[in-house]
């Protein structure tokens, strides 16, 4: 099972690949593989990642144009926000 640290590492990966214009769903489905990233967790990452790429220009504001930490900061109000996730 991964943990949500391991989650974390896929969406920030994600974004970064979707930054470079290299992220597809061929992309996703083999790095989860990989990770073993699956069920819950696997549907976690995929709402996170879309849940940040919905809001990250709204933020701008708040971190100036770095977007490592655009991304950070999105990623932790998702996360905040989607409490019923449960990590075993």
């Amino acid at each position: 099972m991964a943990t949500r640290h391991q989650v974390r590492q896929a969406v920030i990966t994600f974004l970064y690949a979707h930054e470079m214009d290299t992220f597809n769903e061929d992309f996703a489905s083999e790095y989860f593989a990989e990770q073993k990233i699956k069920n819950e967790q696997k549907n976690f990452a995929e709402t996170l990642f879309g849940g940040v790429l919905e809001n990250i220009d709204n933020i701008g504001s708040f971190t100036g144009r770095n977007r490592c930490r655009q991304f950070l900061l999105v990623i932790v109000i998702r996360e905040i926000l989607m409490d019923n996730f449960d990590t075993g």
